[in-house]
C-alpha cells in the first residue's frame, strides 16, 4: 500500500498530510473535549436557584494603591452586592501618597459597615510585593471564605457574589470565576480580548480537570485555612510577579477546584488608557513565571499552540502544491476548523457574555505560535527589572 501511495504522490505531500491529520486531531481534543466541556459548564454545583443552597459568610479582598477612580466607581458596588449573608470587603491600601486615597476611603468607612481598611505605611528602608499586602489583607479577614479580586477589574453585577459563593464547599475549596476585557475601539482591545479568551479557555479547562495552574486574580477565592496550612506566598516572597499562578500549582493536589461560569459571575477589566505596548509590556510582566510551571502544563499549553502550528504550515502548503485530492482535503479541514471554532465561541458568549472578536480570533490562530515565540524570546533577552526585590 505505502509502494503505491508513493507512486502516486511525493514523501512531501505524504509527510505533510501525516502531520496535518495529527494536528488537525489535537485540535479536535482541545476544542471538541476540553473547550466544549467549558463552555457548557455552569457551575460545581446541582443547583436550579440561588435560594437552594446555604450561603456562608465571606470576605472580599482586595489590594489598592492609590486608586482613586476604583474607590468612588467600583469600591460601592463590591460593598453593595444582593448577598444573603454576611460580608466584608477587606481594602489593603498599600503605601498610598495621596492623601486624597486615605479621605475617600474613611468616608466610605462611614456610609459601608461591611467595609474593612487596612494601611501599608511607607517604609523607604523595607520593600515589599503584592503578596505580602495581600497576606495581610486575608490574615485581616474575619471570614474563612475569601475572594480575591484586583483594582484593575470590577464586578459586572451586584450579583457577582451571590454566583461566586456557589464554589465554596468545605474547606479546601478553591473558587473561580471567568474575567473578561472591557470592550473599546482599536486593534489593541481586540488582540488583548483574543489573548484573553484563548488564555481563558487553557486555564478553566485544566480547572475543571481538578488541574488548575492559573486562575484570574480579579475573579478568584480559596478557604483561608487552605491558604495558611500551605503556608501562602513563602516560598517565593522576592518573586514580584505570578504569585498567585505559583501558589494555585502549590495546592493543586490539595485542593478542591470549583468552576463558576456564568454572565453574572464574571469580572470585567478596566482597558481605559492602554495602548499596545504598555499592554504587552504587562502581558511579558504576568507571564514571566511560565518558566516555573511543572512540565505537564508546559506541555499541555504548548501541544495546543504547536498544534496550530503545524496545522496552518500544512494545510496553507497542501493548498499552494495543489494536488486535487489533498487540496480539498486541506480545505475540507481548515472550514471545519473555523466552524467549530465559531461554535464553541458562541457556546463562550453565552455561557459569561464575552463579547467575541471573532475575525481576530481566527487570524490569531494562525499567528499564535509566532506570538508566543515572541513573548517567550522577550521575557528572557529583556526581562523586567521590577521582577524581583
Amino acid at each position: 500500500m505505502l509502494e503505491n501511495l508513493l507512486a502516486l504522490y511525493t514523501p512531501l505531500e505524504l509527510g505533510l498530510v501525516s502531520v496535518m491529520a495529527v494536528s488537525f486531531l489535537i485540535f479536535l481534543y482541545y476544542y471538541l473535549y476540553l473547550f466544549q466541556r467549558t463552555v457548557r459548564h455552569k457551575h460545581s454545583k446541582k443547583i436550579q436557584k440561588i435560594g437552594e443552597i446555604y450561603a456562608d459568610p465571606i470576605s472580599i479582598v482586595v489590594v489598592i494603591k492609590d486608586e482613586t477612580d476604583y474607590i468612588d466607581n467600583t469600591l460601592p458596588l463590591l460593598l453593595s452586592q444582593e448577598y444573603d449573608n454576611d460580608y466584608e470587603v477587606v481594602v489593603v491600601n498599600d503605601t498610598p501618597d495621596l492623601e486624597q486615597t486615605i479621605d475617600s476611603l474613611k468616608e466610605l468607612e462611614e456610609r459601608y459597615d461591611n467595609l474593612y481598611v487596612t494601611t501599608i505605611k511607607k517604609d523607604r528602608s523595607f520593600k515589599h510585593t503584592h503578596k505580602l499586602a495581600l497576606t495581610i489583607g486575608i490574615k485581616a479577614a474575619k471570614f474563612d471564605n475569601i475572594l480575591i479580586t484586583e483594582p484593575k477589574s470590577a464586578p459586572i453585577s451586584n450579583e457577582w457574589l451571590n454566583y461566586m459563593a456557589y464554589g465554596f464547599t468545605n474547606k479546601k475549596s478553591l473558587v473561580t470565576g471567568y474575567t473578561c476585557i472591557s470592550h473599546t475601539p482599536g486593534f489593541t482591545n481586540r488582540f488583548a480580548r483574543t489573548v484573553n479568551i484563548v488564555s481563558s479557555l487553557l486555564s478553566l479547562s485544566r480547572a475543571l480537570e481538578g488541574k488548575p495552574y492559573k486562575l484570574s486574580g480579579c475573579n478568584m477565592g480559596y478557604n483561608a485555612e487552605l491558604f495558611f496550612n500551605s503556608k501562602g506566598f513563602n516560598r517565593y516572597l522576592r518573586l514580584n510577579s505570578g504569585e498567585n499562578d505559583l501558589f494555585i500549582q502549590q495546592i493543586r493536589k490539595s485542593a478542591d477546584t470549583n468552576v463558576i461560569l456564568n454572565p453574572k459571575a464574571v469580572t470585567v477589566i478596566n482597558t481605559e488608557g492602554w495602548n499596545f505596548r504598555n499592554w504587552y509590556n504587562c502581558r511579558k510582566f504576568e507571564t514571566y513565571t511560565f518558566r516555573y510551571y511543572p512540565a505537564s502544563v508546559k506541555f499541555y499549553i504548548r501541544t495546543e499552540t504547536y498544534g496550530k502550528l503545524f496545522f496552518w504550515l500544512s494545510t496553507l502548503t497542501l493548498l499552494i502544491l495543489q494536488t486535487p485530492i489533498f487540496w480539498i482535503a486541506a480545505a475540507t479541514l481548515i472550514l471545519i476548523k473555523i466552524v467549530t471554532i465559531v461554535l464553541t465561541l458562541k457556546k463562550l458568549s453565552s455561557r459569561t457574555g464575552e463579547k467575541i472578536p471573532y475575525i481576530t480570533y481566527l487570524l490569531y490562530d494562525i499567528f499564535a505560535p509566532f506570538d508566543q515565540l515572541i513573548l517567550s524570546l522577550s521575557r528572557n533577552i529583556s526581562p523586567s527589572k521590577d521582577l524581583w526585590l
